[in-house]
């Protein structure tokens, strides 16, 4: 009896590993080709992580220390030749109200030159609608 029941749990110990280490794959090719698809010219820039006072960290891009006029520079034919276009973006969550309802949403603002950068523009879509 004993011995049947270490066969069935090796079996079942492997077989998870098998299935955990698929699943890790299937997912690392996805995401491979999520990232694939937007192209090798495209460049994000985003601010790192803030902390405040009580120690309590934000999450990646939670610092606001990129401004329109770093976007400003780097759309500079000095600094960055090559770019084609710099489109700054501002994200916010705003609370929203009509009549009796109210909601928490997402609001996300670019600036017009988000129309020479038709990478940034797909990206941004994908983002918007899943």
């Amino acid at each position: 009896m004993r011995s049947l029941l270490t066969m069935l749990g090796i079996v079942v110990g492997i077989a998870s590993v098998v299935l955990t280490v698929g699943l890790g794959l299937g997912t690392q090719k996805d995401v491979s080709e999520q990232i694939a698809s937007l192209g090798s010219d495209l460049l994000i820039v985003s601010p790192g992580s803030s902390t405040d006072d009580s120690g309590m960290r934000g999450g990646f891009g939670s610092a606001e220390t990129l401004t329109l006029s770093d976007a400003e520079a780097l759309a500079s034919d000095v600094a960055v030749p090559d770019a084609i276009g710099v489109a700054a973006e501002k994200t916010s969550e705003l609370s929203l109200e009509y009549g009796e309802s109210n909601w928490t949403t997402t609001v996300t603002g670019t600036t017009t030159s988000l129309d020479r950068c038709p990478l940034a523009r797909t990206a941004l879509r994908r983002l918007l609608h899943g």
